[in-house]
């Protein structure tokens, strides 16, 4: 567990990147898991480390929005609206 181990790698149903990662001892390196990741300052939306009380258990959550996994308006409209019955 060098780097630390990965409990969550998905996209939630907006369309954000989340990240969750846990080390024992130490905390997982930032910056080597957003290299990894390819993910881009401008892309972050949030960083957060903490260190679970009294275990020595790290955890770091990265979430950002990456422009690629955007997908069209799923309307068929194309404006949010219902598209009338005939």
């Amino acid at each position: 567990m060098a780097k630390g181990t990965v409990v969550r790698d998905d996209v939630s149903r907006c369309g954000l990147r989340r990240l969750h990662v846990v080390r024992a001892g130490k905390a997982p390196e930032c910056d080597e898991w957003l290299a990894e990741k390819e993910i881009c300052e401008e892309e972050l939306l949030a960083r957060l480390a903490y260190e679970e009380n009294g275990v020595g258990m790290w955890h770091l959550r990265l979430y950002w929005k990456n422009p690629s996994d955007l997908t069209p308006n799923p309307s068929p409209t194309g404006r949010g609206e219902k598209r009338e019955e005939t």
